[in-house]
């Protein structure tokens, strides 16, 4: 069609036609040709069928029985997948037989479905579609029907369900966009709303994100949303230690945690459970200090993660856990952890949880004095993320070279490294990554005697555990 649309110009003309009026004459062209060729031409029963179908995409000959009451569905489709009228089949292990119109030729029954029929029209047919996708447990699509129909309650439930897939497998991004579509009264007043907001943005924003995570927890808090309540205080948890934002103090977050935990049917909640625990170890890790603690609440969670067989809360429980480990100077037991960080990556084949791996295995190495190792996997590390982009890791790049510099006297290269840190930490407005930064620098100035630049030199719990043993049993030394 656009060749032969095409032959009517002169060439001298060409070029400006198609950069300039290509798109908006030919399409209006084609819609033509449709409306003539092969839409006019079919009975008034079929020219509605293929208006309404022209919503759904993939199309399934049984939901379009259920949606539009029609028997001869199939049959409609198969005839004009036949002779080619711009319809396609394809087969669905799962559904069967499913096809679908050529974007054009669906662009042009859309179009018929917004001037033929009235909002009064279009509505029931959304909120149908919607419905019968519920009952088929297809939420994301429920949702989208839902949302198009203006049936918010409805399409809040499908959310609400939702949401946490979207999260757990990683789908920030779509979480973000489905809830933006949500007016914003909608969204200020419902809890699970806030909080997917939060979680959608929650490595844009931090104090904003965090604002928000406490308003959902207060609100889960007023309905006595028990999941919500255990969802919302892990992430409050979580965005209160990594953003330096702490709107409550961390250890009565903490402490409202493990009381929870102690009144909730954990049977019930398992993996909300799962969850929290592991963030009250990251609290007591990265925040209160209460290493054996953190790694306690660690290995809770990994149990119960293991129970699940969720491979993803695995592998985060068993780093966390591995870096408690570390940090007490536990090396036996941090491998053990680091092993089955390993046998799991083997097995999911995911390249974050490789990442995630890396950054285990590489401070491990460090503390133990392995420097060459530790170097290797640190740029194994680098490549990670350069190659999947994963920005949330590279914070870790600065914190292990850096050390790794430090243990092997590479003060120079080091401070190079935690200025670099510090910038990064200061445009990103995070307190959190600011104190690590600052700690690091104050490790490389502490290690080469210049006590007035570190001001205060109390023993980093990132230094390994030979130099900490060393300045307990030889002060002297670095006086």
């Amino acid at each position: 069609m656009l060749s032969e649309y095409l032959s009517r110009f002169e060439s001298s003309s060409m070029e400006k036609y198609i950069s300039q009026d290509l798109p908006d004459l030919f399409k209006k062209e084609v819609f033509q040709y449709f409306g003539k060729e092969i839409f006019s031409s079919q009975p008034e029963p079929t020219q509605k069928f293929l208006i309404k179908s022209s919503i759904i995409d993939p199309i399934e000959s049984g939901f379009m029985r259920d949606f539009i009451g029609m028997e001869n569905t199939e049959e409609i489709l198969r005839d004009h997948a036949r002779r080619n009228l711009f319809v396609q089949s394809f087969y669905d292990e799962k559904k069967g037989w499913l096809f679908r119109y050529h974007q054009l030729f669906r662009n042009f029954l859309k179009a018929k479905f917004e001037s033929t029929m009235g909002d009064e029209e279009r509505r029931p047919l959304f909120l149908k579609a919607g419905t019968l996708y519920e009952q088929r447990g297809e939420l994301l699509n429920s949702m989208k029907y839902f949302l198009e129909a203006k049936a918010y309650p409805q399409a809040v439930s499908s959310m609400e369900q939702l949401g946490m897939d979207l999260l757990r497998n990683g789908r920030r991004e779509d979480l973000s966009r489905w809830v933006l579509v949500f007016p914003d009264h909608i969204r200020e007043e419902n809890p699970w709303l806030l909080f997917y907001q939060a979680m959608g943005r929650q490595f844009m924003v931090g104090k904003e994100n965090v604002i928000s995570i406490e308003k959902a927890y207060n609100l889960f808090k007023q309905k006595g949303d028990t999941k919500g309540i255990l969802t919302s205080l892990a992430q409050l948890i979580r965005a209160s230690i990594y953003s330096g934002v702490h709107l409550v103090p961390l250890g009565q977050l903490i402490k409202e945690g493990e009381v929870l935990l102690q009144s909730v049917d954990l049977d019930k909640y398992q993996y909300e459970s799962a969850v929290l625990r592991h963030y009250i170890g990251s609290g007591h890790i990265f925040g209160e200090g209460d290493l054996r603690k953190g790694i306690w609440a660690c290995q809770n969670a990994y149990l119960i993660a293991k129970q699940l067989k969720d491979r993803r809360l695995q592998v985060l429980t068993l780093v966390l856990s591995s870096l408690g480990l570390v940090f007490v100077g536990e090396f036996s037991l941090a491998e053990e952890a680091c092993k089955k960080i390993g046998k799991i990556t083997e097995k999911s084949g995911w390249s974050e949880i490789e990442a995630l791996r890396l950054i285990s295995n590489s401070v491990l190495a460090n503390y133990q004095g392995d420097f060459i190792k530790a170097q290797n996997l640190v740029e194994k590390l680098q490549g990670e993320i350069e190659k999947y982009g994963f920005v949330l890791i590279s914070p870790w790049i600065y914190e292990i070279s850096g050390n790794l510099k430090v243990a092997r006297g590479e003060f120079k290269e080091a401070e190079e490294i935690g200025n670099s840190y510090l910038s990064a930490a200061i445009s990103l407005k995070n307190a959190f990554l600011k104190g690590l930064a600052f700690r690091l620098l104050g490790s490389i100035y502490l290690r080469q005697g210049y006590f007035k630049k570190p001001k205060r030199p109390l023993i980093d719990p990132w230094m390994p555990y030979q130099w900490r043993l060393r300045r307990r049993t030889n002060s002297t030394e670095l006086r």
